[in-house]
């Protein structure tokens, strides 16, 4: 593991935010009309509108004013002190002006201020056609109300309302006064028309320091979509060394766009990553393809796909499409970026096409996997689902009866192993009665499921199996409220009883094979369940009655819940014989007891606790501890504890905070007691202004723990308010790592 070198990050950062100002406050300040302005908020909107001409312009009557209008012999009018020219959405004041009214043209010196629609500027002379919306202004600012920037050069040409030209001008959209950073180029122009803006020899200056030349750039003067290059995003990683990587953004059509990156790393190569995007009527996908040629560290070529669909192909019918296949098993660990995706063992490729109507729900998936770890054991390999088909009926009625239905049938697939078409068939019914007070739920279910086995089976031939089991559940519940009252808010206390009694009789289930059957671990909802067992291949036997209790406490007026408490337990009045392979059946007579505590007592404090404690000796099981305090969207403390006997032991503390109106502090860690070791580290500090910001991560996370090993980078963002952002993007990390973060 290489160590990352923390000075010259230190060193770029500490340049980076020296305050200094560029520019002296602009005169554009004290020459429009601008409305007061609280601290950072957006320019739209911040000035005081000419409001538009809605009829034929050339119809539009025209107003001239001055302290003194003279006439020449050819009718023109000579204006001098306080001259304000208004016509069809335009206005100009000047300390003087000639208006020749056969031209419609004015001819304006001295302290000139002229808007037109969103665009505003001054200038010490200027020549404008008010019928062509035509004009050129020297030594000017500019403003651009709607898409929050301004600047200055040195002549400002008015082709039409929608093409402008500055020569010699400089670009920022940070707020007046404040030109921390900008663009200055011989020439930019800006097409509203298109949408577009470009410049040649470009030059972006931050803190006095030209930072990057462009020797032409265009870029979009809206919202909409165009192409040209992003910033870049720069990393430094133990797994990968320096990064930097440059995106190309190409804007194929309005429903078609790509995303062309590449990457380079100092200590493994150029990586080509690719992001294709569709949207048409039938649905919308993404295509990712990467490919990393020859990697120096790794010594093969390495690429991974993803492949992603989404869709409606007609009325009531979807489809949903995933695949991914990865050329190594340690790619996810050395270019996976984050501990989740480090310790996949295999992905899915799937085909769903779904039917919601009136005449049920319908599925049919095709599934299958690519194993990445080769050293994964047969029998953890996921089978595969070549097809599976699942129907369910919708409720029906006949008086105080319903009827469900819910069916599959699968075949699995899976290399040297048990193959099989399993059908599943759970027709219900049930007379359900609900009050205010209560409710009463007697159910009655038939579980038939049959196999036609194949493969690797005893007799080298087809063998058929099947199981029917009948299931009986009463569900029951009563509802008790009080009016209450905290100081003067006034509250609604309830006390929720629930009883669920469950009785399935033994059926011999030891010849059946195991294609998903698992054993869920116990949660408050799965006291509640038909079976305990997940999958179709096992239905435990029982003969059991789940006791509950649950109380509120609610807001009087709006319903809001600020306190739930709940507790729940089994007991078995017979031992459960039906069990996984390799383990005995169970002899308790009771679960354990679970408990669960939620809590959102304001907007600032909310939390959630779990309790699982064993119901020999009271002793405690399994403890999740989540604690939330949130004052605002830019203060975030999360406070954080998991534990399972003999498994688990993790503390988990995050943060997000703005200590002051310019900076803020994140962190995130996360240490695993029971193994002693560091699983997961965040730590960063964000400068943010009006006009810019920097952010600075530092992320490190177990990838390999036979190993003992991690991956460790340091991560930089410069954005460049109203610009772009410079960097790797750190909010993907922060939403991720930083519960509730949502920037």
């Amino acid at each position: 593991m290489k160590n990352i070198r923390w000075s010259k990050w230190l060193s770029l950062f500490c340049i980076l935010v020296t305050p200094h100002s560029l520019f002296a406050e602009s005169k554009l300040l004290d020459s429009i009309d601008l409305t007061p302005l609280q601290q950072c908020p957006p320019w739209r909107g911040i000035y005081r509108s000419v409001t538009p001409w809605k009829g034929d312009e050339a119809l539009a009557p025209l107003y001239l004013t001055a302290d003194r209008v003279t006439t020449t012999n050819n009718g023109d009018f000579v204006l001098d002190g306080g001259v304000v020219i208004q016509r069809a959405g335009q206005t100009l004041r000047s300390d003087s002006a000639i208006y020749q009214q056969e031209r419609s043209q004015v001819f304006a010196e001295g302290s000139i201020n002229f808007q037109q629609d969103a665009f505003l500027l001054t200038s010490r002379n200027a020549i404008f056609s008010l019928d062509q919306k035509q004009g050129e202004f020297s030594d000017a600012e500019f403003f651009m109300t709607d898409i929050s920037g301004r600047g200055r050069a040195e002549m400002i040409l008015i082709d039409t309302p929608e093409r402008v030209r500055l020569k010699t001008a400089r670009y920022t959209s940070c707020r007046p006064g404040n030109d921390d950073w900008y663009l200055s180029s011989p020439e930019i122009k800006l097409d509203k028309k298109s949408s577009v803006g470009s410049a040649r020899h470009v030059v972006l200056t931050f803190k006095q320091v030209p930072f990057f030349y462009f020797p032409y750039i265009s870029f979009p003067i809206d919202d909409q979509r165009k192409s040209g290059l992003l910033p870049p995003r720069i990393i430094n990683s133990s797994q990968s060394g320096f990064q930097i990587s440059v995106p190309y953004y190409w804007n194929i059509a309005p429903q078609y766009d790509a995303t062309l990156t590449p990457v380079y790393m100092a200590e493994r190569g150029i990586q080509l990553k690719n992001e294709f995007r569709y949207l048409s009527r039938f649905g919308m996908g993404t295509l990712q393809a990467d490919f990393l040629p020859k990697d120096k560290i790794y010594g093969q070529s390495r690429v991974f796909y993803n492949y992603k669909h989404d869709g409606s192909i007609a009325k009531n019918w979807n489809l949903a499409l995933r695949f991914k296949q990865v050329s190594d098993k340690n790619y996810f660990e050395d270019l996976g970026g984050s501990l989740a995706s480090s310790s996949a063992r295999y992905v899915e490729r799937r085909l769903d096409l779904s039917y919601g109507g009136n005449i049920g729900r319908f599925k049919i998936r095709l599934q299958n996997h690519q194993i990445i770890d080769k050293n994964l054991a047969n029998s953890s390999r996921p089978y595969q689902r070549l097809p599976q088909l699942t129907y369910d009926l919708p409720q029906q009625k006949l008086g105080p009866i319903q009827f469900d239905l819910k069916s599959e049938l699968v075949r699995f697939d899976r290399t040297g192993r048990i193959n099989a078409v399993r059908a599943d068939l759970q027709p219900k019914i049930s007379a359900p009665f609900s009050k205010r007070t209560g409710f009463f739920k007697p159910q009655l279910t038939l579980r038939h499921t049959t196999y036609a086995l194949s493969g690797a089976v005893d007799d080298d031939a087809e063998k058929q199996l099947l199981r029917t089991v009948p299931i009986v559940s009463v569900d029951s519940g009563l509802f008790f409220e009080r009016n209450t009252s905290w100081g003067k808010r006034p509250l609604l206390h309830t006390l929720e009883p629930r009883l669920f009694y469950l009785n399935i009789p033994f059926r011999d289930q030891s010849e059946l094979p195991r294609f998903d059957a698992g054993m869920p671990s116990l949660n408050f909802s799965r006291l509640f369940q038909e079976n305990r067992f997940s999958g179709s291949d096992r239905v435990g036997d029982a003969d059991q009655l789940t006791v509950a209790l649950t109380s509120r406490l609610l807001d009087g007026n709006n319903g809001r819940e600020y306190l739930q408490v709940r507790m729940g337990q089994i007991q078995y009045f017979e031992d459960r014989l039906v069990q996984l392979s390799g383990t005995g059946m169970e002899t308790v007579s009771q679960s354990d007891t679970l408990g669960e505590i939620k809590f959102s007592l304001n907007n600032h404090w909310s939390g959630k606790t779990e309790l699982r404690w064993e119901p020999e000796g009271d002793n405690l099981y399994k403890k999740t501890i989540q604690l939330q305090y949130k004052p605002s969207r830019r203060h975030i403390l999360n406070l954080g504890y998991r534990f399972e006997k003999e498994r688990q032991k993790q503390v988990d503390i995050s943060f997000f905070w703005q200590v002051s109106n310019a900076w803020s502090a994140v962190g995130r860690w996360n240490y695993s007691q029971y193994d002693s070791r560091l699983l997961e580290s965040l730590a960063g500090i964000e400068y943010s202004s009006c006009c810019w910001a920097v952010r600075v991560l530092s992320q490190r996370f177990l990838v390999d723990s036979a190993k003992e090993e991690y991956d460790e980078s340091v991560s930089l963002q410069l954005e460049l308010k109203g610009l772009s952002a410079i960097g790797h993007d750190i909010r993907e990390i922060l939403e991720r790592g930083i519960l509730g973060y949502d920037e």
